[in-house]
C-alpha cells in the first residue's frame, strides 16, 4: 500500500476523508443532526472564548511522518493566523469529536 504524503494530500480535494500513519481513512458520512449539533458547538464555545478560536471540521496535523490528519468536529485554537489549512498541535487547547456507533451515522 502505498504511503499519502503531506504533498499527496495537499493535492487532494478537500472533504472529511483523514490519513492514519500514511493511510488513507475514509470517513463516514455524517447526519443533519449531528452536522447541525457540531455547528451549534463551534458558534457557542467561539462567542464564550474570546481569546481563542473554535472551529468545526479543520484539519489537524498530529504527524508528517508518518503522515496522520485528523478531522475533528469542534476544534478550539489559540492561533491567530487562520489562513492555513491545517492546524498544529502546539496550537490546539481542546478537541471534540463524537464517535457515534456506525449504525447511527
Amino acid at each position: 500500500m502505498t504511503q499519502v504524503t503531506l504533498d499527496d494530500w495537499a493535492a487532494m480535494p478537500r472533504n472529511r476523508d483523514e490519513v492514519s500513519h500514511g493511510v488513507l481513512v475514509a470517513a463516514p458520512l455524517l447526519d443533519i443532526r449531528h452536522q447541525q449539533a457540531v455547528t451549534r458547538l463551534a458558534y457557542w464555545l467561539d462567542e464564550r472564548l474570546p481569546d481563542l478560536v473554535a472551529l468545526a471540521g479543520v484539519e489537524l496535523l498530529l504527524a508528517e511522518e508518518p503522515l496522520t490528519i485528523r478531522v475533528p468536529d469542534v476544534l478550539v485554537t489559540s492561533s491567530t493566523d487562520l489562513n492555513v489549512r491545517r492546524i498544529s498541535p502546539s496550537d490546539v487547547r481542546l478537541v471534540i469529536d463524537d464517535h457515534l456507533p456506525s449504525d447511527r451515522r
